[in-house]
């Protein structure tokens, strides 16, 4: 595989976290509750929803040309690491409580995808 397209997945990686995270700001910013405004007119209407939508559309992009690149059975538990980079971000930058457990696999997922990433990158 490619540098290229090591760092494409990388991308995607971050770009999902960074999506995950904008929606979470996204909906704990909305001061007004669901039943005041409709689903549809909040997104419109908060920036860090409209970001993380915005975020999702250039991680499809990559995806998809990571996918004509990489066989599924390596990209994907690559991009599975956001399993483990979502909380451990919103760890630090939200500082949301994550038990030993959730660290434990946390770093079971890390060490899940350098063994897949050995045999196929």
């Amino acid at each position: 595989m490619s540098a290229a397209m090591i760092a494409l997945l990388a991308a995607c990686v971050v770009i999902e976290t960074a999506r995950e995270l904008c929606f979470k700001l996204g909906v704990d910013s909305d001061e007004r509750s669901e039943t005041e405004k409709g689903i549809v007119q909040m997104v419109l209407t908060t920036p860090w929803l409209m970001l993380g939508i915005g975020l999702w559309i250039i991680e499809m992009i990559a995806w998809i040309v990571v996918l004509e690149q990489v066989p599924l059975n390596i990209a994907f538990p690559v991009v599975s690491l956001v399993y483990a980079t979502v909380p451990i971000t919103t760890r630090w930058l939200l500082n949301e409580r994550m038990t030993r457990w959730q660290w434990t696999a946390a770093g079971i997922i890390v060490t899940g995808v350098a063994l897949v990433g050995t045999t196929g990158i």
